[in-house]
């Protein structure tokens, strides 16, 4: 079983499941702006990202930047986790979780690496 956080306001989350769908993936859609999520579900899949950690942060986003936050390759997990619970839309999407990995599909192809 795969889980995809989606926004389905997004285009590359909704292309996402669109490929999923098509080729058959049992996949469990999680619209965590519906269902936010919780600082131990952002911590797993901080620890199962295939890029840097940081990267699960919409960072170019105005909401961001009124954080004041001038490092983020800096930010502790804790802190990461803390951010997207207070402002899910700052989260990255979508992001395809496997029992061992987790993805951030922008492009495709990266969440198509890590499907088994």
């Amino acid at each position: 079983m795969y889980k995809l956080y989606h926004n389905p306001r997004c285009s590359k989350s909704r292309a996402a499941l669109e490929f999923l769908t098509q080729n058959n993936y049992d996949v469990e859609v999680i619209e965590y702006l519906n269902t936010p999520l919780s600082p131990a579900d952002i911590l797993r899949i901080l620890e199962k990202l295939t890029v840097a950690k940081h990267m699960l942060i919409r960072s170019g986003d105005d909401d961001f930047k009124t954080l004041n936050i001038n490092d983020v390759e800096k930010l502790l997990d804790s802190e990461i986790a803390e951010i997207l619970v207070k402002t899910p839309k700052l989260m990255q999407r979508p992001i395809l979780e496997t029992r061992d990995k987790a993805a951030i599909a922008r492009p495709l192809e990266d969440m198509i690496a890590i499907l088994e």
